[in-house]
């Protein structure tokens, strides 16, 4: 591929205006980098930063780098194109983050809230997959995500809802449910903490 290549494009009968398939895609991508701006949804995340670096890119040096590149910079603008995307709103889960703070992960069936290097971030996975986060005590959750780990958007809300009403009481619920500790994800041997539905050290991050 060659963007160098010019068209000549006439607009009348009196006067010709020449572009360069260069600088129309340097456009097409900085409008497209002003879409994702505007969205709020993860997929977008990153992806303005990047058309407007392959748009300066492609207005220094007159071509894109390889087929490939010219490839993707064409996925990158369909896909910045409206689509119905509504932003789900952000779950507040004042309670279950704090909660959450003193786990490194935390355990509800299928369900797995993890927290790493001391951060206050928390990814949510079910049955594998990354399906949202929890991020300043509010739960942003992917549908598509949930649709390719077999559940959905309102099923995992619901789960962390019933966290966020009682976080000790759900754990513990889970925990009766399940043989496993939600605290620290082993099972519960005990009598009395398989009666409990918790062990009592785990017990104690809840305080």
């Amino acid at each position: 591929m060659n963007w160098k290549t010019q068209i000549t494009v006439a607009t009348d009968t009196r006067v010709n205006v020449t572009v360069t398939p260069a600088g129309a895609k340097a456009t097409e991508l900085r409008e497209a980098a002003l879409l994702y701006r505007a969205r709020k949804d993860a997929f977008a995340d990153g992806k303005e930063s990047t058309c407007i670096d392959m748009a300066n890119k492609l207005e220094r040096y007159g071509d894109f780098a390889s087929e490939k590149q010219a490839q993707y910079a064409d996925k990158l603008i369909a896909w910045s194109k409206p689509r119905g995307f509504v932003a789900a709103p952000a779950v507040k889960l004042p309670r279950l983050f704090a909660v959450l703070q003193r786990h490194a992960d935390f355990h509800v069936g299928s369900m797995k809230i993890s927290r790493r290097n001391q951060d206050t971030l928390c990814w949510i996975t079910y049955s594998g997959d990354v399906v949202g986060k929890i991020e300043a005590a509010e739960a942003t959750i992917w549908a598509s995500k949930c649709a390719n780990a077999l559940t959905s958007r309102d099923a995992v809300v619901a789960i962390l809802e019933e966290l966020e009403a009682n976080p000790l009481e759900a754990a513990k619920k889970y925990g009766r449910e399940s043989g496993r500790c939600c605290s620290c994800g082993r099972d519960l041997t005990d009598p009395a903490s398989i009666e409990n539905g918790i062990g009592p050290i785990c017990i104690q991050k809840f305080a």
